[in-house]
């Protein structure tokens, strides 16, 4: 992939495009082919396109030219610990106020599709906190 986004500014406006589009999708989704099949075309938008960032982004420790290990979300660790603690928290939210919505099983679906995202970010940040302490490690050596 050519397109690198490595500067914060650029990250934020990325996610934030991210948000706008999946609300006008899903509005747009809803009113034109109904709650269900919005829903899945809406994950399909989400799952794209946190794995599209994910390969885009690069962090200031990382080359451009090479592409990331398969299981790498972030460029540090710490970053995924907090976009995991948000998929989380967004997919809590969406599973506790399901009842309350008229497609139950959809929001339900949603918030594991949340849960499935920071469980991807999690695992990236224990694999890259391993590495990360091996090399302090060996730097030490």
């Amino acid at each position: 992939m050519l397109f690198r986004i490595e500067s914060a500014q650029g990250k934020v406006s990325y996610i934030a495009l991210g948000y706008v589009v999946g609300i006008c999708e899903a509005v747009g989704f809803a009113m034109a082919l109904g709650w269900p099949t919005a829903a899945a075309l809406v994950a399909i938008s989400v799952l794209a396109w946190v794995s599209l960032g994910a390969r885009m982004f690069r962090g200031d420790n990382e080359t451009l030219a090479t592409p990331r290990a398969w299981w790498r979300m972030t460029a540090r660790p710490r970053s995924g610990f907090l976009l995991a603690i948000v998929f989380l928290s967004q997919g809590a939210y969406l599973g506790v106020t399901s009842g309350q919505r008229i497609e139950t099983e959809l929001f339900l679906a949603m918030a594991a599709l949340n849960a499935l995202i920071a469980a991807a970010y999690l695992h990236s940040s224990v694999r890259l906190r391993a590495v990360v302490d091996r090399s302090a490690a060996a730097a030490r050596s």
